[in-house]
């Protein structure tokens, strides 16, 4: 296997790490770790800094501040070349005039190794990458999911201990991309690298990453698993950017001895123990599509709001559902398409409701 004579963990330390480039900050003082073997993705728009982030662990840009290390040695000042990484870029960057396999060949012949050896090696990388056959045909004879691969084999096959890819997708259709985020998720997994993606694709970060690292203006907004971070946001940013959410703003009213949160003059949403805030009077409530139901409530946290549909969109595998619950506060539920008989015409009255733990409170 590629990966089991990898000679170096691969772990991550990015401490304290600022960019300026004159007067404008690209990265605010950044610090985050990341454990060898995982994969981790810098999620963000464009101008968020994580391409900057990724060229500074890379050894491509200094920081103005800061420190990087990786497998424990600082390599701060250590030049890109010689930080011993494997990296795929946005655009492949393969060599017009090489065939499949003198690409994933070249980096070995780079390090002087011996020509047996780099047959054998390419002979695994294509085996993994599943493109045996093809070693004689050059770039421009390959689909762009056949160079992805091909770009990905050069950036493994001398053993690095740490794997950097920035937008590696970018440049493929909607479906080859999906499918290429399993594929890269497997090889990774069965390598055992450690990996730092980019990308702005909010879906491609949820699929392929262990830990996703949400990234606004240089600064970090939030960190954690793919799951937690979806439904459990810690920004209104965080909410709005990693995927759909509904945000209701209001004021914090006591009624009795509990706590509800007033979106208007008709609108009362009770709030869970862990959703008052303690302080603030005016928040945020986050509550994701999918987990609002249309009919009677269930269960004991459930909280249920009156309204009239404004508007139904049909999206594939879901049906989405404008509720207007008074005064042009819209609720937006994602029902399943296949439950299409039960969605409820435009301007039909209805009940939404969901469940208290579902939703998130962000002050």
């Amino acid at each position: 296997m590629l990966g089991s004579e990898q000679e170096a963990a691969g772990a991550v330390v990015v401490d304290q790490v600022s960019k300026l480039f004159g007067t404008v900050t690209a990265v605010e003082p950044t610090s985050f770790s990341v454990s060898e073997g995982a994969l981790v993705t810098l999620l963000g728009p464009s101008g968020s800094g994580k391409t900057t982030i990724l060229k500074i662990i890379a050894g491509f840009e200094e920081p103005s501040t800061g420190k990087v290390l990786i497998s424990g040695a600082d390599v701060t000042n250590i030049p890109s070349h010689r930080r011993n990484l494997g990296f795929v870029f946005q655009q492949y960057a393969l060599f017009p005039h090489l065939t499949v396999a003198e690409n994933i060949a070249y980096p070995l012949r780079m390090r002087r190794i011996a020509g047996q050896e780099i047959r054998r090696r390419v002979a695994e990388a294509l085996n993994l990458i599943q493109l045996e056959g093809l070693e004689d045909r050059h770039p421009a004879q390959l689909s762009g999911g056949q160079q992805q691969r091909v770009a990905l084999a050069r950036a493994i096959v001398f053993r690095p201990p740490l794997l950097l890819m920035d937008e590696p997708m970018s440049a493929l259709d909607k479906r080859l991309r999906e499918e290429m985020q399993f594929e890269i998720r497997r090889l990774q997994k069965q390598l055992g690298i450690t990996t730092i993606a980019v990308t702005h694709d909010q879906t491609e970060a949820m699929v392929m990453s262990d830990t996703i690292i949400v990234l606004n203006k240089g600064r970090i907004e939030q960190i954690g698993a793919p799951g937690e971070v979806y439904r459990r946001p810690r920004s209104e940013f965080v909410a709005n950017f990693l995927g759909e959410s509904n945000v209701l703003r209001g004021s914090v009213e006591q009624v009795g001895d509990g706590l509800v949160l007033a979106c208007g003059p008709t609108v009362r949403i009770p709030l869970a123990g862990s959703q008052r805030p303690a302080d603030a009077r005016s928040v945020v409530y986050v509550i994701r599509p999918e987990c609002i139901s249309l009919g009677s409530p269930s269960g004991e946290d459930a909280i249920a709001i009156a309204g009239r549909v404004a508007d139904t969109i049909f999206s594939g595998e879901a049906v989405r559902i404008a509720v207007d619950v008074g005064l042009g506060t819209v609720v937006v539920a994602k029902v399943l398409s296949n439950h299409a008989a039960r969605i409820p015409r435009t301007g039909a009255d209805v009940t939404i409701n969901w469940r208290a733990a579902d939703a998130t409170v962000v002050a």
